[in-house]
């Protein structure tokens, strides 16, 4: 029998509603499938312990969009691939030459993918301390007046968005990305604060970090009563514009709304132009990017580099807060250290790769197109899940995988499945996945006794669901909690 024709075979059986499971669980679903609102969506289950019981199976093989549930892959490979220990690095650089103290050319902040440069994360060095470093390089070589400017190197990564991503995804703080050099996880803040009445222009402050270079468009105007924020932001690397339009409700409060940024590496090396004039460094023009730049990263001089946490405290954030930016910064550094590029179209390829090489066939049940899973052009089966979360279970990282992963009342879970024993939330760690109509859990429920082989592994992805998405969670919550019963 040929490979396609079993997998053919598979596929077919695993449509079925059943392999005939005797567990609560696999009832559950089953009567589940007969109801609204998953009986008339897309969806399906695989779980199984690690001695080889199925527990609950339905339409397994079934591709789906996996939202956030994308981020056990990412970080899962990144574990592997990169090391728990791995560490970005950014280099400190010039042109020209150093002459009586004065740098006759440019200084060079030469991005390395470091996604928590200015971060707020308690994992990221605060920015001044940062800044005091590179400062203090530029010391050492002698530099005390630089002649020239701040480029914020970001040629590091050579794609910056992620092709499929929807454009009214992009300005959101969940829609930032960028190159290799980055500032503040590339978001801005702003404050919105509605008009007197509807149809008043609401006012848009922005907040920090500062973008001077920024041509901000206001059209937004404000909203009848009880319609809350609609605000959307619309901007683009290729252009210093940007424009807010939407409504935000006359009864709403003031507040502070997350943006992406489209210019991380600029606004890296504005302020720290800022900080070098502040602490006694003169810097004759303006902070530049990579379009400024007149040499290529490797020819420059270096003069010292700095290094962002370790690759295990940034995957631990990542899942529990499902953070898109970290994720994307990952699967670009996954992309780098296979094909040393990053752009649109090979990325995807570098996942696939570094998953052959794990034993994981990605022949069937999986098409991936970035790294966070906001694309929409994800389609992934529970299936593929089970077999990529059963390798990691496997493998030499799971311990610091497993517990990057959240569970009920613990980060993108806090509110779930409050009403369980502790006993049995104690012992679950796994990813949520949520977007318009897609509801996801994946990943693990240790057993009480401790064995490996009673480990469960399960993927259970829900698509066009047209119900409440609280409902739809509890009945994802209930079916987690059947399946605690059988460990």
């Amino acid at each position: 029998m040929t490979k396609k024709l079993l997998l053919t075979l598979l596929a077919a059986l695993a449509f079925t509603a059943s392999f005939g499971q005797n567990t609560d669980a696999q009832r559950y679903v089953e009567k589940l499938d007969r109801e609204s609102p998953l009986g008339d969506a897309i969806w399906g289950i695989l779980a199984v312990k690690q001695n080889g019981d199925t527990l609950a199976n339905l339409y397994s093989q079934k591709k789906m969009t996996p939202a956030s549930n994308n981020k056990l892959i990412t970080t899962g490979l990144a574990l592997q691939k990169l090391g728990e220990h791995h560490r970005f690095t950014t280099h400190l650089g010039y042109d020209g030459k150093i002459q009586n103290g004065v740098l006759k050319g440019d200084l060079y902040i030469i991005g390395g993918g470091d996604p928590t440069i200015a971060s707020s994360d308690s994992i990221a060095t605060p920015v001044n301390e940062l800044f005091a470093k590179w400062a203090a390089f530029i010391r050492e070589a002698g530099i005390r007046k630089i002649d020239g400017r701040v480029i914020g190197d970001g040629r590091y990564f050579d794609g910056v968005d992620m092709g499929s991503w929807e454009y009214d995804d992009l300005g959101y703080d969940y829609g930032a990305s960028g190159d290799g050099l980055c500032f503040y996880e590339n978001i801005q803040d702003f404050r919105v604060v509605p008009g007197a009445k509807p149809l008043d222009k609401v006012n848009v402050i922005p907040l920090y970090p500062k973008t001077p270079w920024l041509n901000l468009k206001n059209i937004s105007r404000t909203g009848a009563a009880g319609s809350g924020n609609n605000l959307v932001y619309y901007n683009s690397p290729l252009s210093n514009d940007a424009l807010m339009t939407g409504t935000l409700g006359v009864d709403s409060k003031t507040r502070k709304i997350a943006c992406s940024n489209r210019y991380g590496a600029l606004t890296c090396a504005y302020y720290f132009t800022e900080y070098l004039k502040d602490n006694g460094i003169a810097v004759k023009d303006e902070a530049g990017d990579s379009s400024d730049a007149k040499a290529d990263s490797s020819s420059l001089v270096i003069i010292g580099e700095t290094y962002s946490p370790e690759i295990k405290d940034i995957v631990k954030i990542c899942n529990h807060r499902s953070d898109n930016f970290y994720a994307e910064t990952l699967f670009k550094q996954l992309s780098m250290s296979m094909y040393n590029s990053c752009s649109y179209g090979i990325a995807p390829e570098a996942i696939k790769m570094h998953l052959e090489s794990l034993g994981v066939d990605t022949s069937y049940g999986i098409n991936t197109d970035d790294g966070s899973g906001l694309s929409r052009h994800n389609y992934i089966s529970p299936d593929f899940f089970v077999r990529f979360l059963t390798m990691m279970f496997r493998s030499d990282v799971f311990d610091t995988y497993c517990e990057s992963l959240p569970g009920p009342g613990r980060g993108t879970l806090t509110h779930r499945m409050k009403s369980e024993p502790e006993s049995v939330k104690k012992r679950c760690y796994f990813k949520t996945g949520s977007m318009g109509g897609v509801r996801c859990f994946s990943g693990y429920i240790l057993p009480t006794d401790g064995k490996s082989e009673n480990t469960i592994v399960f993927s259970l992805l829900t698509n066009n669901v047209a119900g409440e998405k609280v409902n739809v969670y509890d009945l994802m919550g209930r079916i987690v909690s059947l399946l605690a019963k059988e460990n």
